[in-house]
């Protein structure tokens, strides 16, 4: 694999870390009554996978 595809599966992961933290996190998002925090997570989860995604299937030429 070449650095690009490391870079892009490293990114994507590190996004979905911060997605899962953020739906965890959901629980004080409940106690604090700001709601709208927990809709940030889906889009960032969704950007995540799609560079995992994308690192893994990228094909060498």
């Amino acid at each position: 694999m070449v650095f690009s595809q490391y870079k892009n599966v490293l990114i994507g992961i590190s996004l979905i870390g911060f997605a899962v933290g953020s739906i965890i996190g959901g629980y004080i998002i409940y106690i604090t009554k700001n709601y709208y925090w927990i809709y940030l997570s889906s889009p960032i989860l969704a950007i995540g996978s799609a560079f995992v995604i994308l690192g893994v299937l990228k094909k060498n030429n």
